[in-house]
């Protein structure tokens, strides 16, 4: 091995390793900011839910109707808010674990599917690619005009 063969090889590494602490990090501030989201949303020991001043948490999706905002106090529609966020980081075609990687968490197999089917039918933002018949996952695709 050359000097300059070395020098490529752990570079390349370096770079990669910085590549990959950049995903942990993005990944944990997705967490973050969803489970500030909860807190302060939750009402616990009683207590009326949180306001917080200066909140960084949007309060709103452009386009949403003052109906869909209050509609967003129960759990499907908080994840519905998360993955309008993140939409436009998916890929064309995705399955429901990118949906959990790009939102940072994971909600219930029952909420998930609420939000995909809300995504397809209602708001015709995605499209059933391949119906599983088990052992794999649905595939959805991103609809026309939605994509990157």
């Amino acid at each position: 091995m050359t000097a300059g063969e070395y020098e490529r090889r752990r570079r390349a590494i370096e770079e990669q390793c910085q590549a990959d602490i950049e995903l942990i990090r993005a990944g944990s501030q997705a967490k973050l900011r969803a489970l500030e989201r909860i807190w302060l949303h939750s009402a616990g020991d009683g207590e009326a839910p949180r306001q917080v001043s200066g909140e960084t948490v949007p309060e709103t999706v452009p386009g949403e109707t003052q109906d869909s905002r209050t509609a967003r106090s129960s759990g499907w529609a908080d994840v519905l808010y998360d993955v309008k966020a993140v939409f436009h980081d998916l890929p064309e075609v995705f399955d429901k674990s990118d949906l959990c990687q790009a939102i940072g968490y994971r909600p219930s197999r029952s909420t998930l599917l609420r939000v995909l089917e809300i995504l397809e039918k209602e708001e015709k933002k995605v499209a059933l690619e391949f119906q599983s018949e088990g052992g794999r996952p649905n595939l959805y695709r991103k609809a026309s005009g939605e994509g990157p």
